[in-house]
């Protein structure tokens, strides 16, 4: 079942706010920024890791398109996540190193 997401900028160098439709268990992305959701998504499958908050924190990256927290991460880069990713996005523990987070 698709789900509709509109993610506010966080800055003007972000772009535009993103919008999109997302199917968690097919994994399938579909509106008018599938294809950039799509592209950072690969770019960071391609990589597996992300830097995302609280930073400098690497996060291990395997499968955005199925995993919602996954999904948080590459996009709480450069967009404000609405409750239902902010809320599934891995929490750091305060006595790990952040290059020791999965």
């Amino acid at each position: 079942m698709y789900r509709k997401f509109k993610l506010q900028q966080i800055s003007t160098r972000c772009g535009l706010d993103l919008v999109f439709e997302w199917d968690a268990e097919a994994g399938l992305f579909r509106g008018r920024d599938a294809l950039a959701v799509e592209q950072l998504i690969a770019e960071a499958v391609r990589d597996g890791i992300v830097l995302g908050h609280p930073y400098p924190t690497i996060f291990n990256i395997t499968d955005p398109a199925r995993n919602p927290a996954d999904l948080a991460v590459v996009l709480g880069q450069h967009w404000k996540l609405p409750k239902e990713l902010a809320r599934v996005y891995p929490r750091v523990p305060d006595d790990t190193p952040p290059h020791a987070l999965n």
